[in-house]
């Protein structure tokens, strides 16, 4: 085995070392931890494994390794497979839903009471069963046993269609005194508004041990306004 870079994603990042490979043409592997495999035939990426998946969602899972993950580049047995896909639009999808994880994963998410519930069969299903407004989007997740790269999209989706009515997440900014939410709701698409109340610490319980702030969805003839602006709003885009 001959081995070619070895790193870590702190120093060199994912993005640049699948853009290295691609344009060095290198029939390769890149092995991330004990687990994760990628194999490249002349710089198309065709064979790409976890734990536990398997293809393009192997891909993308790569996105959600800790900077400080150690890699290693070798050249070892010829790789086979069909190409995952080019490596800009891996790089693209993967970043957008680490991107979009990083916003979602401390929100506290509760299922609307008039919600239509998801395919038994569907990610979202596991999802919801454990979403009821104490548990973070990390924590269900956990519960659920699925992986935070498949996690993402199906939250984005039932927020957008309504299912998911109410998170909060207060989190002590760095370097300033005030609670600031994590994430903020727009307006949602059949035009209600969201009101939004803090609900101060309770020491009876462990879960609420911080002010959190509640997101609820109001009639669109209620008469109030809501700031539809701000990091969270790329959520129900």
């Amino acid at each position: 085995m001959a081995e070619l870079i070895r790193g870590r994603l702190g120093t060199l990042s994912l993005a640049s070392v699948l853009h290295l490979l691609e344009s060095e043409g290198l029939t390769c592997w890149l092995r991330l931890g004990e687990q994760q495999l990628v194999g490249f035939l002349e710089g198309v990426p065709v064979y790409a494994r976890t734990q536990r998946l398997s293809g393009f969602e192997a891909m993308i899972s790569l996105f959600f390794h800790p900077e400080d993950a150690s890699f290693l580049v070798d050249q070892d047995l010829k790789p086979h497979g069909e190409p995952i896909g080019p490596v800009f639009d891996l790089v693209l999808e993967g970043c957008r839903r680490r991107d979009l994880w990083e916003r979602q994963r401390r929100l506290r998410l509760r299922v609307a009471p008039d919600a239509p519930p998801p395919e038994a069969t569907s990610f979202g299903a596991k999802l919801v069963a454990w979403m009821d407004g104490k548990r973070s989007v990390a924590e269900v997740a956990r519960l659920a046993d699925l992986p935070p790269s498949m996690v993402v999209d199906p939250v984005h989706r039932l927020s957008q269609q309504g299912c998911l009515i109410a998170f909060a997440d207060a989190v002590k900014n760095e370097g300033a005194d005030e609670l600031m939410l994590s994430d903020r709701l727009p307006r949602r698409t059949d035009g209600r508004l969201l009101r939004e109340e803090t609900i101060p610490p309770d020491s009876t319980s462990s879960s609420h041990s911080a002010p959190v702030m509640v997101a609820s969805f109001l009639p669109p003839d209620s008469g109030e306004s809501v700031q539809e602006d701000g990091p969270g709003a790329a959520l129900l885009e």
